[in-house]
């Protein structure tokens, strides 16, 4: 039987990723009521701004789930989504999914193979060289300078952090260093896959061994 205290100490101080499947946000849109009213009110709320917030969902999967379902919604109207994360370095990992998944610079399969590593933190020297751009991109865009993803701010609305939040992530984004510095992502590769060991273990108890 797994105990909280197992569970929390499983689930570490920074989450690695959620504990729920994903899902699509704008599923459930739509309510019966909806679908029955007239066009003219039917058509108004297809194009009604629509706000979502995300507590703590520890990685961007619902985001990405909605965005690669959205033609399949009778629905063109604007989609915001506030994320309240209370660890930057789970914030900053969230920047690194959709930057990732916005690039289109990037061929799709490259994009969908460069995210399998990033979200299962265990990175081949592509992925680690990946990373290493991204966080020299990230680290300009909280202050909009520099070689900044520019697609990115046309996405994201970061007034709502303050600057200390901002720093924080900045200093996060510089520790991304490449393989030519003292600790590289593929040196700690071993100690990654202890480190993930570990908390698979933690979370499901004796269940992992089943």
């Amino acid at each position: 039987m797994t105990t909280n205290s197992d569970l929390k100490q499983g689930l570490g101080v920074h989450s690695m990723w959620g504990s729920t499947p994903s899902f699509d946000l704008l599923s459930h849109l739509h309510t019966k009521s909806n679908i029955s009213c007239c066009s003219s009110n039917d058509k108004q709320q297809h194009t009604e701004e629509i706000n979502i917030l995300l507590a703590k969902p520890s990685d961007a999967r619902h985001i990405l789930h909605t965005l690669g379902r959205r033609t399949r919604h009778d629905y063109s109207g604007k989609i915001n989504v506030f994320i309240l994360e209370s660890e930057a370095e789970v914030l900053a990992r969230h920047l690194l999914h959709l930057q990732l998944f916005l690039n289109a610079s990037i061929p799709i399969r490259h994009r969908a193979s460069l995210y399998l590593e990033l979200y299962n933190s265990l990175l081949s020297k592509r992925g680690e060289d990946y990373v290493v751009q991204a966080g020299k991109q990230l680290g300009d865009l909280m202050y909009a300078d520099g070689e900044c993803s520019r697609y990115m701010l046309q996405v994201l609305d970061l007034t709502w952090l303050k600057q200390k939040e901002r720093d924080s992530l900045h200093s996060i984004f510089s520790s991304w260093k490449d393989s030519s510095a003292e600790s590289s992502f593929v040196d700690q590769d071993d100690s990654v896959k202890l480190l993930r060991d570990y908390r698979m273990r933690g979370f499901y108890g004796e269940r992992f061994d089943w």
